[in-house]
C-alpha cells in the first residue's frame, strides 16, 4: 500500500474538520440559544460529539495505519488527544466570549482555527503512521 502524504491527508482532514465543525457550531448553537445551556457546557457537549464523529471518519479515511494496534487503546488516545483540543477550545471560548465580549459563535470559529492545528499535528505524528 503507498503511504499517502501528508498535504493529501491535510485536504482530507479540512474536510472532515470542516463537517465536523459544521455538527460543532450547530449543536453549540442549539444547546446554547434554543435549551439555554451554558455557552461553556454547551461547547463541551458539541465538541466531544464532533471529536467522535471526527475520529471514525479520519480512521476510515485518512489515517488507515495506527501506531496502536488496538483499537480501543487507539480511540483513548485519541479521546485523550482530543480532550487536550477541548481544553485549547474551551479557554480560547471563554477568552474571548467571558473577557473579551466577543459573540460565542465568532468566539467558537477561532478557537477552532486554533484546534484544528493541534488536532491535526498531534494525530498525525503522534498517533498514525
Amino acid at each position: 500500500m503507498k503511504k499517502e502524504s501528508t498535504l493529501s491527508q491535510a485536504i482530507k482532514y479540512l474536510f472532515v474538520g470542516g463537517f465536523c465543525t459544521i455538527v460543532d457550531i450547530g449543536l453549540l448553537f442549539l444547546f446554547t440559544e434554543h435549551l439555554n445551556i451554558h455557552y461553556i457546557l454547551s461547547g463541551t457537549l458539541s465538541f466531544v460529539t464532533g471529536v467522535t464523529i471526527n475520529y471514525f471518519m479520519c480512521t476510515g479515511w485518512i489515517f488507515k495505519e495506527s501506531k496502536i494496534k488496538n483499537k480501543g487503546m487507539e480511540f483513548l488516545f485519541y479521546l485523550f488527544v482530543s480532550f487536550i483540543g477541548l481544553g485549547i477550545n474551551l479557554c480560547i471560548l471563554w477568552l474571548l466570549t467571558s473577557i473579551i465580549g466577543i459573540y460565542f459563535i465568532i468566539s467558537k470559529l477561532i478557537a477552532i482555527s486554533v484546534t484544528l492545528t493541534w488536532n491535526f499535528c498531534s494525530r498525525k505524528y503522534l498517533l498514525h503512521i
